[in-house]
């Protein structure tokens, strides 16, 4: 038949929309995997939506482009890929979010490789009335540097970084940031959707040594899920 190619196009459109997840850690591209699900939830052990947002992959990206929670979708525990997914949600306003933000960005490339990837999303720029732009998440990514109070944090986001604006703000409070939200890669539940890994590593220090504590919590975070 003439439209035999046409028609065979047709019949494999439902079987490709179902295919929503895979995609890339850090553009390499991967497996397509169907990701969860509803129910949704925003606490401990309820899967996270599928939340999208523009941002920049890595330190060398030029575009925005769209980043979704589904490029760590790893529900085959892929030893390659990263079985823990943790997603700094910060604002520009945010004194605390500057004070961690060194050694969250410290604990990601100590543990990139090891079972865990980190995303950096933005979602306010100088106030919290303001959603973040383009020019907020490139000044946190490049040169996020402030004078704090006890000296000059310096930080480089060399992981994926966006603007969410909205998106998270049924998951978080504005009062509480930071926030870091802890997923479990293979079914994309949440570990620990409120703490701060820095307070968990170091409970009654974690101002004192921001990037040796927040490289604790997080292994501990890590280590749960095994």
């Amino acid at each position: 038949m003439k439209n035999r190619p046409l028609l065979l196009l047709l019949a494999t459109l439902p079987l490709l929309a179902l295919r929503c997840g895979g995609g890339t850690e850090d553009g390499d591209d991967w497996p397509d995997f169907r990701y969860p699900e509803p129910p949704y939830g925003h606490t401990a052990g309820s899967v996270i939506e599928n939340i999208t947002c523009n941002g920049f992959r890595n330190l060398e990206s030029e575009m925005l482009e769209p980043l979704s929670l589904s490029d760590y979708y790893n529900p085959d525990d892929e030893a390659e890929r990263s079985r823990m997914l943790v997603i700094d949600v910060s604002a520009l306003w945010c004194y605390r979010c500057q004070f961690f933000a060194e050694g969250f960005a410290y604990a990601c490339e100590e543990l990139q490789g090891h079972g865990m990837r980190c995303l950096t999303a933005i979602i306010d720029g100088n106030t919290s009335t303001v959603a973040a732009t383009e020019a907020d998440v490139r000044w946190w990514q490049r040169s996020g540097k402030k004078r704090l109070d006890q000296g000059i944090n310096d930080w480089q986001v060399i992981g994926p970084i966006c603007m969410s604006g909205d998106i998270m703000s049924k998951y978080v409070s504005r009062s509480s940031l930071p926030i870091y939200m802890a997923i479990d890669t293979r079914t994309m539940t949440l570990i620990d959707p409120q703490s701060n890994p820095a307070e968990i590593g170091c409970p009654t220090g974690a101002l004192d040594d921001p990037k040796g504590c927040m490289k604790k919590g997080l292994e501990m975070l890590l280590e749960s899920l095994e």
